[in-house]
């Protein structure tokens, strides 16, 4: 059995809209500016980014990186 670990980085979704317009209000200020900042300079990833990866390494990932986390 091979086991990776995927850190996929910030994604677009909807927790990520959540964050900026409802909770912002409960975050720290230099959260809540990272998140915008990303969000508006175009540095989230597409859930399509880290899902074709993920679904790469489901059906082909090399035992040799069993126990990782990728980035």
């Amino acid at each position: 059995m091979t086991t990776i670990s995927i850190r996929p980085g910030v994604v677009d979704t909807e927790m990520q809209r959540e964050l900026r317009e409802v909770h912002h209000t409960k975050m720290d200020a230099k959260d809540v500016a990272r998140f915008a900042g990303l969000k508006r300079d175009g540095g989230l990833l597409t859930a399509e980014m880290p899902g074709h990866v993920i679904a790469k390494l489901a059906l082909d990932g090399p035992p040799a990186l069993s126990g990782r986390v990728l980035r």
